[in-house]
Formats: C-alpha cells, sequence, structure tokens
C-alpha cells in the first residue's frame, strides 16, 4: 500500500472519529434540551397557575379580613363606610374570578396524571370552601351578627386559606421538583458529553499519535538513511546498498539510490579508466617527442657548427653567402622544431 493511501486512511479514521463523537455530542445535547424545552413548557404554566391560586387566595382571604374591620369600625364610630365596603366586595368577586381561571388554567395544563387531578381536586375544594366561607362571613355581617359564631367562622376561614396555601406550596414544590429534575438531566447529559469528548480527544490524540509514529518510522527514518548514504557517497564511497524497506513511495526512492550509487561508480570506474589511458598516452607521447627532439635536433645542431667552422676559413664571397644561407636556415628550423616539441 502507498504511504498517501496509508496517511489518508489513517487521517479518514480521525475524520470519522471527530464526526462521530460530534454528531453523539449533538445527538445528547439536543434530547437533553427537547427534555428540559418539553418539561419546562408544562411546568413553568402550571407554575404560574399556581402562583395565580395563591395570589387570588391571599386577595379574597385580605378583603375578607379588611371586610370585617371596616364593619367593625363603622359600627363603632358610626360612620358610613359603604363605599369602602362595596369596594372590600369587588376585590373578593376579582379574587374569585382570578381563581377560578386559576383553577381552569391549571386543570387545562395538567397532564391527566392521577397526582396533578388529585392536587387540582384538593385545591379546587378547599377554593370554594374559602369562597363559600368568605361570602358567609360578609353575609354575617352585613346582618349584624358578631360574637362566637363569627370568630368559629374565622378560624375556620384562616384553617381553610392554611389548608389551601400549603396546598398550592406542595404543587409548587412538585413542579418545581419536576423543573429541577429537567435542568438535573441536562447536566447529566453535559457531564456526559464532556467525558465524551474527552475520551474522543484521548482517542484522536492517540490514532494521531500512533499515525506519526508510522509516519516516523515510513518516512522520516528512511530518509535519514538516505540522507547519510548520499554523504557517504559524496565523500567516494560507492560501496554501498541499502534494502528497501517496504513497496511504496520510500522503497521505489531506495532502488532508485541504489541505481544511481551503482551507475556513479560504473562512471566513475570508467572514468579512472579513462584516465589512466589518457595519462599512458600522454607519457608515450611525451616519449616520442622527447625522442624526435633529440633525433632531429642532433643533426641541425651538426649543420650550425659545421657552418659555424667553415665560415672562420678563406671562403669566397659567393662560398660565404651560401654558407650563412645554411646556417640561417638550420637556426630557422631549429626554433620551429623548438615551438612544435617544447
Amino acid at each position: 500500500m502507498k504511504i498517501m493511501k496509508k496517511i489518508t486512511i489513517g487521517y479518514l479514521i480521525l475524520a470519522a472519529i471527530i464526526i462521530a463523537g460530534g454528531y453523539f455530542n449533538v445527538i445528547s445535547l439536543r434530547s437533553a434540551d427537547k427534555g428540559f424545552h418539553e418539561v419546562s413548557e408544562e411546568s413553568w404554566p402550571r407554575l404560574e397557575a399556581l402562583e395565580k391560586m395563591r395570589y387570588a387566595s391571599q386577595r379574597i382571604v385580605s378583603s375578607t379580613t379588611e371586610y370585617g374591620f371596616l364593619m367593625a369600625e363603622s359600627r363603632a364610630s358610626g360612620v358610613n363606610a359603604k363605599d369602602e365596603l362595596e369596594k372590600e366586595v369587588e376585590l373578593i368577586q376579582s379574587g374569585v374570578s382570578y381563581l377560578n381561571d386559576a383553577l381552569g388554567r391549571y386543570r387545562d395544563l395538567s397532564s391527566n396524571s392521577d397526582n396533578e387531578l388529585e392536587i387540582y381536586e384538593s385545591i379546587k375544594a378547599k377554593g370554594d370552601e374559602l369562597i363559600e366561607t368568605a361570602f358567609m362571613i360578609i353575609n354575617l355581617k352585613k346582618k349584624g351578627i358578631f360574637g362566637e359564631r363569627i370568630l368559629e367562622m374565622k378560624e375556620d376561614f384562616e384553617d381553610i386559606e392554611m389548608d389551601i396555601l400549603d396546598l398550592i406550596k406542595k404543587a409548587i414544590e412538585n413542579e418545581k421538583h419536576e423543573l429541577e429534575g429537567a435542568d438535573k438531566y441536562v447536566h447529566d447529559a453535559f457531564h456526559r458529553t464532556v467525558i465524551m469528548i474527552v475520551v474522543f480527544a484521548a482517542a484522536i490524540f492517540i490514532i494521531a499519535f500512533l499515525n506519526d509514529i508510522y509516519i516516523s518510522r515510513a518516512m522520516v527514518n528512511p530518509i535519514l538513511t538516505l540522507k547519510d548514504a548520499s554523504q557517504k557517497v559524496s565523500q567516494g564511497e560507492f560501496n554501498i546498498k541499502l534494502a528497501p524497506r517496504s513497496n511504496d513511495e520510500i522503497g521505489e526512492l531506495t532502488n532508485s539510490f541504489n541505481r544511481m550509487v551503482s551507475d556513479l561508480k560504473n562512471i566513475r570506474d570508467a572514468l579512472i579508466m579513462a584516465k589512466e589511458a589518457a595519462e599512458a598516452a600522454n607519457l608515450s607521447k611525451s616519449r616520442f617527442l622527447a625522442n624526435m627532439s633529440h633525433e632531429i635536433r642532433t643533426p641541425l645542431n651538426g649543420i650550425i657548427g659545421m657552418t659555424t667552422l667553415t665560415m672562420d676559413t678563406e671562403l669566397t664571397s659567393e662560398q660565404r653567402d651560401y654558407v650563412v644561407t645554411i646556417q640561417k636556415s638550420a637556426h630557422a628550423l631549429l626554433d620551429i622544431l623548438s615551438d612544435i616539441l617544447d
């Protein structure tokens, strides 16, 4: 298998792990987010309805108490408080309407589970009882009835108030518990995602590390070996032959290097042989020229010497001209031979 194919497969595995890790993390977070939104979309409106019930109950109680206080004050002072009393009655009626609306809203938002239906029925029963008691107290106050009966009804009224507020409080705690559970689920999903990220990161690191080791063994080490061998070749060592480690590009490069070294060795040997042949030919030439120089110069020197001696004898004018010409020709020929042979 070629090196690039192996490296590509390694990086494809890395990419697949990264994609798979990202996909699973996204799915996990989306699932947790979806679950949280589903719970919150159901719980928050119910919490809002429960808070409205509590507000409406407290309005009914506070307005009923205020009505009784105004009646007692009006009776004691003789001041007509009709407007204030009517205003409190209107507040009680608006509280009743608010409470009924909140109850209806809660019933519509309930998932028909036994627990939620039981909570609804309990709050509705106590709410009806609270409303009935409030209007009974008002009617008794309007009729001028005071004393133990009113006190007993006030105690019952307060007990009903505590009961309905306790029921609402428990319902709110249940809704908050569901929200906390959903929130915990999201946090757990986030922690799982973090753990998965760490695991995938570790896997990616290990695979990348192994891939680097492979690249080092498959490419770097053989290249360093080739570098060292090239330095030896540059220093004149041609008796080097590297063993291919694989059939990939590095193996082909190693084989090419071996062929190159073999070719260089053959070229060097041929150059050495050519050099030796040239040196031998040059030596033969030098010997030939030395012999030729000696063989040619010796008779020429004899001619020059003899003409010199002849010129020292009694010669006619014509003879002297002939000897001078011979001597000049001999010197000219000697110069030409010196230029050629030397």
